[in-house]
C-alpha cells in the first residue's frame, strides 16, 4: 500500500513491581533497579474511513542503574537503563484485521523522589521516558507495512518495603 504517517496520542496505565539494591555512602546513594509492569497503553489512528492502525503496549520492564542524594527521609534520584516491552501492532480494514506482538527493546531515563515513612516503608513518585526506536513491521497482503517509532512518557507512584 501507499506509505502513511500518523502520530496518534499514546495513553493508558500500568501496574507492576520493582526490586532494587541500593547502597548509601554518607548522602550519596547508588544501586540497581529492575522493574516489570503489566500495561494497558494504546494508540490508534484512522488512516481513512474503515482503515485503522493500532499500537498497544501489553507489558514493559527495565533494568537500570540508579544514583541519588539522601537528605533526611528523602531520596532524590536519577535512573536509566535498558527497556523492554511487549508491543502489539494491528490494523483493521473494513472489518478484516491482523495483530502481531513482538518484544521491543530500547532505553529509558528518568528521575524520582522517595520518602521514608518509617525505616521499612517508602513511598515515591517517578517520571520515566522510554524510547523503543524505530521498528519495521512487514504485514500480510492488503495491509500497510510500516515503520513504528514508539516513545512513552510515564508518571508513576510507588510503595516499597525495605528489608
Amino acid at each position: 500500500g501507499e506509505p502513511f504517517a500518523a502520530s496518534p496520542d499514546v495513553d493508558g496505565g500500568f501496574v507492576g513491581g520493582h526490586v532494587a539494591g541500593l547502597w548509601q555512602f554518607n548522602q550519596a546513594v547508588i544501586g540497581a533497579r529492575a522493574e516489570l509492569n503489566y500495561a494497558s497503553i494504546d494508540a490508534s489512528a484512522l488512516l481513512d474511513p474503515g482503515n485503522a492502525v493500532g499500537t498497544e503496549v501489553k507489558w514493559l520492564g527495565s533494568i537500570n542503574a540508579e544514583a541519588g542524594l539522601a537528605v533526611d527521609r528523602w531520596l532524590i534520584y536519577g535512573v536509566g537503563g535498558v527497556a523492554f516491552a511487549g508491543i502489539e501492532t494491528s490494523q483493521d480494514v473494513g472489518g478484516s484485521g491482523f495483530a502481531k506482538t513482538r518484544t521491543g527493546t530500547g532505553w529509558t531515563i528518568g528521575a524520582g523522589v522517595d520518602y521514608a515513612l518509617s525505616s521499612n516503608i517508602v513511598v515515591g513518585a517517578q517520571y520515566r521516558y522510554y524510547d523503543f526506536g524505530k521498528e519495521h513491521f512487514d504485514v500480510p497482503d492488503d495491509f500497510s507495512d510500516r515503520d513504528q517509532d514508539l516513545k512513552l512518557h510515564t508518571l508513576g507512584v510507588s510503595f516499597s518495603y525495605k528489608f
